[in-house]
């Protein structure tokens, strides 16, 4: 969206920590540092559209329409939509969406529940409606750029996957032969509406197909947000209260936690819907409560935040930090990434981490602080059981999947795809490496637009023929959005939360 990497933009994650403390926040649309193409367009007097693209909550006033994504409460919020009464009016024409809006496919608590042909069809369905949508709107509004995001491939590839894939551990014969081609069917879907709307929009138009990532077998048998927290437990870099020589949270604490896993994704929507309107705040007393935070700080050197992120307890930083800034700061992320790298699954042998990296061999600007101090890349083909570091051995047992997160079969893989077609594209050219952060300025330079001076990313002149790669590359210095933080309610947080939940990311 602004051609630039989470070091500058600010974003790394649906989550970020509140400074001062070691609390973590969900991000939205106002915490982004940065132009997007649409407003650079706008600016250039582009009508432009904007349909379920991921952190644009609250929706941007544009010469055009912008319908929030994923970081969005849900449908019925104040900023949801511009103009504000879009979403009224289309479902006053073309009827309801239905409760969750029009901004993702989050099928977790489904297929849990083993209703997995229920699960398939609010896929369908939901790809389905938002075409029909976005193919009115492109009707109605003469526009020059339309962008739009389908959230669907990602959710059945995560969890579909073993139903496709014999090699899966879990595949299962007998639903394979009922499911095993349920990614195929989504992606058809998909791409049935991509020749919707671009009839829709126009047949004479660029067409830019990408996705941010790929898709694969994961076959983890632990949380790795467990199995990553137990080895700083057990490689003494974190502490815990009323635990002996580093041992996991008391039982208690491990007990609600699953406990509140295992229901969360299984209740209906309509039914946590009516408790937060009853007891306003439930989920962040419960955390606050069985669910708080079991870490003896005054111990800890490192912590975890997610399933790849690790920040050490720093002094001056976090509020308890024991760990100094510079020599010691730097020796302690060496050992933790000299430690991880060396871990294998005790069952296979398998590395557990295919990299990890400190945040400045992978990100660079003014947000950098912000950045994990670790970031992992996990071997998905692992089959992770536990680890084993040199003579210690941890092995986890294996739990009926409690929550979405651990019962997904297929996850992300670094390489996504790019597809150009349309006037001016060079018919098999050779693209150089291209770069998410790329596609903001491309599309700024196709159509006519200035691109900012600091974004990172480049113009893909070698995809173009003609006046549109000898064209010259139009710069401004059109300055950075002020973050305005507009924080989530509890109620709004909790929203955001079941939804990212029932994807499988937190």
């Amino acid at each position: 969206m602004t051609g630039k990497n989470p070091g500058r933009h600010g974003i790394f994650f649906f989550t970020e920590q509140i400074p001062g403390t070691y609390h973590n926040r969900y991000v939205n649309g106002s915490m982004r540092d940065g132009v997007p193409f649409w407003r650079v367009m706008d600016l250039e007097g582009r009508r432009v559209g904007v349909m379920n693209v991921p952190i644009t909550y609250p929706a941007e006033p544009l010469n055009g329409f912008m319908i929030a994504g994923m970081d969005a409460p849900d449908a019925a919020a104040v900023g949801f939509a511009y103009p504000p009464t879009l979403v009224r009016d289309l479902e006053g024409t073309l009827g309801r969406f239905g409760d969750r809006g029009p901004i993702s496919a989050a099928i977790g608590g489904e297929f849990l529940r083993g209703h997995y042909e229920a699960a398939l069809q609010i896929l369908l369905d939901r790809l389905e409606t938002r075409t029909r949508w976005a193919e009115h709107l492109l009707r109605e509004y003469a526009l020059d750029v339309f962008a739009i995001v389908h959230t669907e491939t990602d959710g059945v590839a995560h969890f579909f996957w073993k139903f496709m894939d014999p090699r899966h551990p879990d595949h299962a014969p007998d639903l394979a032969r009922r499911y095993g081609d349920a990614i195929l069917r989504v992606y058809r879907k998909a791409d049935e509406s991509v020749g919707r709307l671009i009839r829709a929009f126009g047949e004479d138009g660029l067409v830019v197909v990408l996705s941010d990532h790929g898709a694969g077998r994961i076959s983890w048998r632990a949380d790795p947000r467990l199995l990553l927290r137990t080895f700083l437990i057990e490689t003494g870099m974190l502490a815990t209260v009323g635990s002996r020589r580093g041992r996991p949270m008391p039982w208690r604490r491990r007990t609600v936690r699953r406990l509140y896993e295992w229901f969360n994704p299984r209740f209906s929507a309509s039914l946590k819907a009516r408790l937060r309107s009853r007891v306003p705040g439930l989920a962040a007393r419960l955390k606050r409560g069985g669910l708080r935070d079991a870490t003896r700080w005054t111990q800890t050197r490192a912590y975890v935040t997610s399933a790849t992120a690790i920040y050490v307890n720093l002094r001056g930083r976090e509020p308890q930090g024991i760990v100094e800034p510079g020599r010691e700061y730097e020796e302690v992320r060496r050992e933790i990434i000299r430690q991880l790298s060396a871990a294998v699954d005790p069952l296979t042998g398998e590395r557990i981490v295919l990299g990890a990296y400190t945040r400045e061999a992978i990100y660079e600007g003014p947000h950098l602080d912000g950045a994990p101090d670790i970031t992992l890349e996990l071997n998905p083909d692992a089959g992770v059981s536990g680890f084993q570091l040199g003579e210690r051995r941890v092995l986890f047992p294996r739990l009926r999947p409690a929550s979405p997160a651990e019962a997904m079969s297929g996850t992300h893989r670094p390489f996504g795809i790019l597809v150009l077609a349309g006037p001016g594209v060079a018919p098999g050219a050779s693209l150089e490496r291209p770069a998410l952060q790329d596609i903001a300025p491309t599309v700024l330079h196709v159509t006519e637009c200035a691109v900012p001076s600091d974004v990172d990313g480049r113009v893909l002149l070698e995809a173009f023929a003609g006046d549109l790669r000898a064209r010259p590359v139009r710069r401004t210095s059109i300055g950075l959005d002020e973050r305005t933080v507009q924080a989530f309610s509890d109620v709004e947080a909790e929203q955001v939360e079941e939804r990212l939940r029932a994807l499988g990311y937190i």
